[in-house]
């Protein structure tokens, strides 16, 4: 059986287990999720089952156009959709210390729906929890809707 855990906030909410196959309650709640400004987040068993979920609902929806994805994955991620640590480093590895966050979100943050791969090598990086507190001090998080999903401990 597989299953996600979901918190809205992030902020200690007991996470929500929605088991596969998904409910009509499930989808609503996720729908909510995909919809609302602000950081979500969402356990799913690895990277591939958190894109199928991720790419399942951007593409039902249709409502965003500019879809960014941070992650260090080795899977390559849909044409459609731009990878944020590409953009933020170009072709040098995801370790490297990034120069000016605040000047790439300004210049180069044009996205309007976010997924964060947060798996344990992302978290690692010098530079992640730069990254993500850039979005709140920027106040991004209130103007885009920004999943961030994590894995199930192998």
């Amino acid at each position: 059986m597989k299953h996600m855990h979901m918190s809205h906030n992030g902020q200690g909410v007991a996470p929500l287990l929605i088991n596969q196959p998904l409910t009509d309650t499930d989808i609503f709640t996720l729908q909510d999720a995909f919809l609302d400004n602000g950081f979500h987040y969402i356990q799913v068993k690895d990277v591939d089952a958190g894109r199928a979920l991720i790419e399942t609902f951007l593409y039902s929806l249709g409502t965003y156009h500019f879809i960014g994805c941070l992650t260090v994955a080795q899977q390559a991620l849909n044409s459609t959709i731009t990878d944020v640590q590409l953009e933020l480093f170009g072709a040098h590895t995801y370790g490297k210390r990034c120069g000016d966050l605040e000047e790439f979100f300004i210049e180069q943050f044009y996205y309007d729906f976010l997924w964060i791969e947060a798996c344990h090598e992302l978290q690692a990086t010098a530079w992640y929890d730069a990254f993500k507190q850039k979005i709140v001090e920027l106040n991004l998080n209130q103007h885009i809707p920004i999943i961030i999903l994590s894995y199930e401990e192998k």
